[in-house]
């Protein structure tokens, strides 16, 4: 009868949130789940899986039998489960059914309308799918997520979930060296080396590489430097030379969206960056980063799955957060993406808030500026918009500005404006 009244409720499109309760409050780590694209996804410390997730179809399920066997594990399991059409969402969950009393409900009232304010305070992150993107549709959403929001997460891409979770093992290690190994990572761009704590970003550590594809140099200087294990090693190498091809791709891609054919990223150059930070019950509330937009064309990042704190800002001023999506890269929007679309893409502003206890991790690609760190945007684009809204600059320039001044936002772009 159950099962029946479940499978009513869930017909074909049905959304679905799985969570831990009470009982068992933080202590379910991951679930694989078992829908059609066999998507793993993992709980917030909160319980709840991201709402955006399921909204863009991470979770989308349309088979009844497999709708049933979830139910059932929900209720011979310490899970509850939501099911959703969008608009209305009906909770079973076990202790549903074997407890009725009226303080127990209002108990359960109480914490999913305490949820629902968690999720409006979430970001609206919209989800393109790499290996879709040779269609016309998926262009158009990208060049859409492109302009507004200014940032999307990339799914079905060409990295191995192996080895973004072997390159995470190896960050953790080499943020634990003693801190005069880590000074020996030195910059050979600014930002491009170790980075310690500053009274400005107490919370903030940071180590990278620049343009390891293109100069080998730049790669055995920090493993020899920083003592990096073979194993290690061979790990950084493989993921940054996999991270520059994704980057570099989807830059094709965004610029593909804007009718633009004839451009080469590959030979722009990035840096693989890795940072953490380091957040104590003492600093709750406290600013691990400031607010700011990135100044390159386009950052891929791998966020931390278990420690959260990104949030962006949105059109009214308000932080919204950013919840991560396991195995899916958070791409945001630079300055240099922003002046190189003439003003079309969005450069996103965010900052990341310590709002938990623990460590978070996050790393990935800086793709920076064409090489010749000329910035301006291509000319069919002006003759398109029949105007050009930014002067052309060097990209070193608006870094050593946005260095020497403090400022961070995309507001150091008002001085290259022309309209």
């Amino acid at each position: 009868m159950l099962v029946f009244v479940f499978l009513f409720f869930s017909y074909p499109g049905t959304y679905i949130v799985l969570r831990p309760i009470s009982a068992l409050h933080g202590t379910i780590s991951e679930f694989h789940a078992l829908s059609m694209n066999f998507t793993p996804f993992k709980f917030s410390k909160s319980g709840l899986l991201q709402w955006e997730t399921i909204r863009h179809g991470q979770l989308f399920v349309n088979s009844p039998f497999l709708l049933s066997l979830l139910f059932c594990l929900c209720f011979f399991t310490s899970f509850e489960l939501f099911f959703s059409d969008k608009a209305t969402i009906i909770t079973i969950n076990k202790s549903s059914f074997l407890h009725s009393h009226p303080s127990q409900r209002k108990e359960q009232e109480q914490e999913q309308q305490s949820n629902v304010k968690e999720r409006e305070m979430e970001a609206i992150v919209p989800v393109v799918d790499f290996q879709r993107l040779s269609e016309e549709e998926e262009r158009k959403k990208l060049r859409k997520t492109c302009e507004k929001p200014g940032c999307f997460r990339i799914i079905n891409h060409s990295i191995p979930l192996t080895l973004m979770a072997d390159m995470k093992s190896v960050v953790k290690y080499l943020h634990d060296l003693p801190t005069e190994i880590k000074m020996r990572n030195k910059p050979s761009v600014p930002e491009s080396g170790y980075r310690a704590a500053m009274p400005t970003s107490p919370l903030y550590e940071g180590m990278g590489i620049y343009d390891m594809h293109a100069s080998p140099q730049a790669f055995e200087d920090f493993c020899s430097n920083l003592n990096v294990s073979p194993r290690h090693r061979q790990i950084i190498k493989e993921y940054g030379q996999a991270i520059h091809d994704l980057a570099s791709n989807l830059s094709q891609k965004m610029a593909e969206s804007l009718g633009i054919m004839d451009n080469d990223f590959k030979d722009w150059p990035f840096i693989l960056r890795t940072i953490k930070y380091s957040f104590t019950p003492d600093v709750i509330g406290s600013t691990g980063a400031q607010l700011h937009s990135d100044t390159g064309f386009i950052t891929l990042l791998q966020d931390d799955e278990h420690v959260s704190g990104l949030e962006m800002m949105d059109d009214f001023g308000s932080f919204k957060a950013v919840p991560p999506i396991p195995g899916a890269f958070l791409c945001i929007v630079g300055d240099v993406g922003h002046v190189w679309s003439n003003g079309k893409f969005w450069n996103a502003r965010h900052r990341v808030i310590c709002k938990e206890t623990g460590t978070r991790y996050s790393f990935g690609a800086f793709m920076l500026s064409p090489r010749d760190g000329n910035v301006e945007a291509p000319k069919k684009l002006v003759e398109v918009d029949h105007v050009q809204r930014y002067r052309p600059f060097k990209y070193e320039d608006l870094r050593d500005f946005r260095i020497t001044t403090g400022k961070r936002d995309g507001e150091v772009l008002d001085q290259y404006r022309i309209c």
